[in-house]
């Protein structure tokens, strides 16, 4: 954990007796990597390969999906809201990807009124997928999501 030094007194005193999750080892390895600058690089990289994972995943479902969805929340982190512009619940599309071995997530939970949206749409991750994955995987939903059986 970083903690600014303005409050570090204050913090050992109320946390003293709170037993830490992450071991003391952990802790030195990570504050060595971050004092030896490591930190940043990685920073950088990662961010690099996150945004290209951003960019092929909104091109693959903007191509193979067309006007059939829209996308949602472009460059707001590590997840896209996706809304499937036609009659079909949550609850299928969601059945309909985990069948083709996709993980999509649910949005209804976070609406006030999730019965009164027009559409249903999913929560799709990307920061934990390769790069070579997103686009077989956006092929598999087109299959799973456009199949009218």
């Amino acid at each position: 954990m970083v903690i600014p030094k303005g409050v570090l007194n204050v913090f050992t005193d109320v946390f003293k007796e709170y037993p830490s999750s992450v071991s003391l080892l952990t802790q030195k390895t990570l504050a060595a990597f971050m004092k030896e600058g490591h930190w940043e690089s990685y920073l950088r990289r990662n961010r690099k390969l996150q945004k290209k994972k951003h960019d092929a995943l909104v091109a693959a479902l903007e191509s193979k999906f067309g006007s059939t969805i829209s996308v949602f929340g472009k460059n707001a982190g590590l997840h896209l809201l996706v809304q499937v512009n036609r009659d079909i619940s949550e609850k299928d599309l969601m059945k309909r990807a985990e069948e083709v071995g996709v993980k999509v997530y649910p949005t209804d939970k976070f609406w006030s009124n999730p019965e009164n949206n027009k559409y249903s749409s999913v929560v799709f991750g990307f920061g934990g997928i390769e790069f070579e994955d997103i686009s077989p995987a956006v092929d598999l939903l087109v299959k799973a999501w456009t199949n009218t059986d």
